[in-house]
């Protein structure tokens, strides 16, 4: 299953304009995936979807049993997942129990370059946090634009100069 060979032909088969020197992090990637304990897949890329929320989306692997797993290119926290790695996992959950009918009681953030497998169990907080999301883009789609939250990442953000500075607008002689 992890051979970097095998790997490659396959990735530059899907993608043949690929940058061969990303051959190098697919042979580290390989390394750190062989000191763990992989589960195989049974499916891979499964399309799921909640009528009841109203999104879908593609788990990266179904394994035995309905255990779900998202496969991410990023190194691995510290500790736990990261905060959208366990949105990922809600929505899919949430997605997988109204497909199944039973409860999904989460699913594995695979962190490829770190070859790390976290289970992760979506927490009330998280489903909020979801449900907060999709009500936000609802209302983004229908025209509305959001308020700012409270604590913010402007600086982090790409769009701080517009949301800053683009909507106040600019004189025309300023632009003369």
């Amino acid at each position: 299953m992890l051979d970097a060979d095998m790997i490659w032909q396959e990735v530059t088969t899907v993608r043949p304009d690929i940058d061969p020197e990303l051959r190098g992090f697919l042979s580290s990637c390989v390394a750190a995936c062989r000191a763990g304990a992989w589960q195989p897949a049974i499916e891979a890329d499964v399309p799921v979807r909640s009528e009841k929320l109203g999104i879908f989306g593609m788990v990266d692997r179904l394994g035995s049993g309905d255990r779900l797993s998202v496969v991410r290119s990023g190194t691995a926290p510290v500790t736990g997942v990261y905060t959208s790695d366990r949105l990922r996992v809600a929505a899919y959950a949430l997605c997988l129990e109204e497909m199944l009918g039973h409860a999904v009681s989460g699913g594995y953030v695979e962190y490829i370059p770190s070859g790390m497998a976290r289970f992760c169990i979506p927490q009330p907080r998280d489903r909020r946090m979801l449900l907060r999301a999709l009500g936000t883009a609802h209302r983004i789609m229908e025209g509305e634009v959001p308020q700012k939250p409270l604590n913010a990442p402007c600086l982090r953000c790409e769009y701080h100069a517009w949301c800053t500075e683009g909507s106040r607008g600019k004189k025309l002689s300023d632009l003369m």
